[in-house]
């Protein structure tokens, strides 16, 4: 069975697509969890143009989201659906569409290049109004805003901290074979000592480099969320007008269940639960 779950930023559907998942393992079924745009190399470059890294025109976007969902379905969703696993989809073709004829391309084009794709046994449309959606997506990003800055502080006190040890490190070193205890020499030839203290430093240093690794990465999401308002990366009207519209677009789709995302999280995944349970003997 497969199962797609739809809706605009900031509906829950992460958490809905997770929720789910977890119930139906706990009920003895063999299920898998995906979404799109995938983790894949086509799918990580679409994650860059929409976190607002390029700028790239809409038609291309919505073909580099149909090379991904035609690679998805092959490599992934098919070959676990033959299986007799359930698939849980996080955003299908239905995103394209709404998403892509909102920045103005042709929608019977859409349909027509996304028409290889296999159809959903359900898909459930959670709706959240943009309004509602604007303020979910405000909170994620300013706890993620929060967990990022928290670490970023921990990576630096561990560089500060590598760093005091390497010069310590060193200079236990120096004094331990020069100053303090000259026999050493004899008894450990010098170069010896150096390349002991020469692959000590070393590790410190990968350590290090590690800790900048990290810490870049967290300067560039937070420097994402500070301009979330233009993730999309499309256009001058405004995140939440965008959103408007592309809400409007779901809202004309007659192949989906929609429930009421406006609803406390437990309820949403009941309502959802009753969608499935239809189809799946639990």
């Amino acid at each position: 069975m497969f199962i797609v779950l739809e809706g605009i930023d900031g509906c829950g559907k992460s958490t809905q697509a997770k929720l789910l998942y977890d119930w139906l393992l706990s009920t003895g079924k063999k299920a898998e969890l995906t979404a799109e745009p995938t983790k894949n190399k086509i799918g990580i470059l679409i994650r860059e143009i929409l976190s607002g890294s390029e700028k790239v025109d809409p038609t291309a976007l919505a073909l580099l989201f149909t090379a991904d969902r035609y690679e998805h379905l092959g490599n992934f969703i098919e070959p676990n659906l033959r299986e007799g696993k359930i698939v849980i989809c996080e955003r299908y073709y239905h995103s394209t569409i709404a998403y892509q004829s909102a920045q103005g391309v042709n929608k019977d084009w859409l349909l027509q290049i996304n028409s290889f794709a296999r159809k959903p046994d359900f898909t459930i449309f959670i709706d959240v109004k943009p309004e509602i959606a604007i303020i979910n997506i405000k909170k994620k990003i300013e706890r993620e805003k929060q967990a990022i800055e928290k670490r970023m502080a921990e990576l630096k006190n561990a560089r500060e901290r590598h760093s005091r040890e390497a010069s310590k490190y060193s200079m236990r070193m120096y004094d331990s074979y020069i100053k303090k205890d000259p026999a050493a020499i004899a008894r450990q030839p010098l170069e010896v000592s150096a390349q002991h203290v020469s692959k000590q430093m070393n590790e410190i240093a990968k350590e290090i480099k590690i800790i900048e690794d990290e810490l870049n990465r967290g300067r560039m999401d937070y420097m994402k969320f500070e301009k979330f308002e233009n993730l999309v990366g499309f256009g001058n009207e405004g995140y939440e007008i965008f959103l408007a519209k592309v809400y409007d677009n779901y809202k004309k789709f007659t192949d989906m269940t929609s429930v009421d995302g406006n609803r406390p999280i437990d309820n949403v995944l009941e309502d959802i639960k009753v969608v499935v349970s239809k189809s799946i003997s639990i």
